[in-house]
């Protein structure tokens, strides 16, 4: 179902709302998939972030859908800008 180095939008339940993000996918043993760790840069509406990577289980309930990004283009604002310099 996913593919080490892909972006997918997943779009999940959380806090009884469904959510929708962008996320890369570092590493999947199903039903486990981990996240990467993003950094998104600063723009007019949206100060700099980092979002630290996730383990999601896939065959939670409150697992929705994933859908590549090939298929679903990107908005910029959640495009990964370039880490902090350390």
């Amino acid at each position: 179902m996913f593919e080490i180095g892909k972006r997918y939008e997943i779009r999940m339940i959380i806090g009884g709302d469904e959510t929708a993000m962008w996320r890369t996918v570092e590493k999947y043993e199903h039903p486990m998939v981990k996240f990467a760790t993003e950094h998104f840069d600063a723009d007019k509406y949206f100060s700099a972030s980092t979002t630290p990577g996730e383990i999601v289980n896939v065959t939670s309930p409150n697992f929705i859908s994933a859908v590549e990004d090939a298929e679903k283009p990107i908005p910029d604002r959640l495009k990964p800008g370039t880490p902090p310099k350390t």
